[in-house]
Formats: structure tokens, C-alpha cells, sequence
């Protein structure tokens, strides 16, 4: 199984906004990628999570509003590699990117993949939630914060992809704060910051929150993730560093 993360700069056309710019990524995904991919996974009810982060400035802002000629970026991640290079495909044939009816063209762009033999097992990791992350408690009841119980209901479906037992995990350090991310109708609150986990034993399996993300809404915006511990090319890293998504050691 390969993992992938592009990293993608644009340029807005035009100074506009944009209230819900995640739904709008969101939306532009899915009509780039309808017939091919995404039509198949949908037939096959065989979803591939994936995880894709709201526009921000180049300051590490979560933007709405947008200047001609100003920079942005966001980052899309996913456990099926096919999907990325599509949407990559598409995004370099067409130039641009047009969110409700909006145009940024493609600055620069980079991808990379890894796949499960070059994720190195850890027993302590450090992620930096660069968007909100939330947690479903019941229809309509959401908790913004990263509580260890929930944490460990979403690894259970990330153990069952390496192949690894679950084991007890321990929330060691929690540096943040809850900020809200708009959508069309409604606001929803999550967490940003960082957090260190520790585990029995050294384990894979947390380390794919880097491509799927944490929590829910994660197709729209919320819960993107940096892991520390993940070995990207020093061309990407030196992108999570640049907009403040991953601070130094």
C-alpha cells in the first residue's frame, strides 16, 4: 500500500472570498476526480479516507479572504496513491484551481509517496494538528479536543491497515487552543496544536494520521495532521516549516 502528500501553492486571480474555502477544495476535488476514481470507490462502497486541509496564507493563517496576486497553500494527503495522481494530473493540465467560480492558478507543487516497509515503527509521537481537529460523540455532539479514548477508536482502523495489534496509548503533552472553521451553514470548533503520544511498544500504525488525518470532516478541512516522526523528502519538510505547520526541534 502507498501513502502520498502534495503540497500545493496557488495564486489567487483576484482579491476575493471565499466563507467556506474547505468545502470549496473539497467540491473541486471531487468534480475533477467524478468518472474515474472517486465514481469507482463510490460503486464499490470502498471509500479511501483521505485527508485535505483548508487554504492558508503563507504566514500558516487558515485564510477566507484572498488577495490578487497573494500566495497560498494546502496540503492533500491519502492512503490510495491513485487518487493523488489524478488530481495532480488534472491540476497540472488545467493550471488552476476554480473555487465557487473563483480562479488560483498552480504555483508550484510537490508530492511525494512512501509506503508501509519505509514507515519506521515508533513508541512516542509528536503530531501537530495544523487544522481543527474534532471528535464525533453523537449526531449533532462533537468534542474538540484530543481525548486518548477517541484517539484510540480512530487507530483502530489504522492497526487494522498495518497489519499491528492495538496497543494502550498515553497522551504525554498537549499544547494548543479550540478555534472554529467555517463551512457554509455553521461554524464547527476543533483543536489546533500539538500533542505527544506514548505507546508500549514501538508501532507503526499511529504514524498514518500524517495521510488520513484525525477525527472527522477530515475530506473538508478539519484534522489534517504533520507527524514528526514521518521521513518526507527535505523539499516537503522545508514546506511544513516555511508556514509554521511543523516548528523546529
Amino acid at each position: 500500500m502507498n501513502f502520498s502528500e502534495t503540497v500545493i501553492l496557488v495564486q489567487s486571480e483576484n482579491d476575493c472570498r471565499i466563507d467556506n474555502a474547505s468545502q470549496a477544495l473539497h467540491g473541486a476535488l471531487f468534480n475533477a476526480l467524478w468518472g474515474t476514481e472517486l465514481d469507482e470507490f463510490h460503486q464499490k462502497e470502498l471509500r479511501s479516507p483521505f485527508s485535505l486541509s483548508p487554504l492558508y496564507s503563507t504566514k500558516g493563517k487558515i485564510s477566507g479572504r484572498f488577495n490578487a496576486g497573494g500566495t497560498y497553500v494546502f496540503r492533500f494527503a491519502s492512503g490510495n496513491n491513485n487518487i493523488s495522481e489524478k488530481w495532480i494530473d488534472k491540476l497540472m493540465i488545467s493550471g488552476s484551481l476554480e473555487l465557487q467560480r473563483k480562479r488560483f492558478w498552480i504555483k508550484s507543487l510537490e508530492t511525494w509517496t512512501s509506503n508501509l516497509q519505509e514507515i519506521k515503527p515508533c513508541s512516542d509521537v509528536e503530531m501537530f494538528f495544523i487544522s481543527p481537529v474534532s471528535f464525533r460523540k453523537s449526531q449533532g455532539v462533537d468534542l474538540p479536543i484530543p481525548c486518548p479514548d477517541y484517539i484510540q477508536n480512530h487507530f483502530s482502523l489504522f492497526s487494522s491497515i498495518t497489519g499491528e495489534e492495538s496497543c494502550e496509548l498515553k497522551l504525554t503533552m498537549l499544547e494548543g487552543k479550540t478555534i472554529p472553521l467555517k463551512f457554509k451553514n455553521h461554524l464547527l470548533i476543533g483543536f489546533v496544536g500539538r500533542i505527544k503520544l506514548s505507546f508500549d511498544k514501538s508501532v507503526k500504525y499511529p504514524l498514518l494520521t500524517h495521510f488520513y488525518g484525525l477525527g472527522h470532516n477530515c475530506a473538508m478541512g478539519m484534522g489534517s495532521t504533520i507527524v514528526r516522526e514521518i521521513s518526507a523528502p527535505e523539499r516537503v519538510s522545508v514546506l511544513w516549516r516555511e508556514f509554521n505547520w511543523l516548528p523546529e526541534k
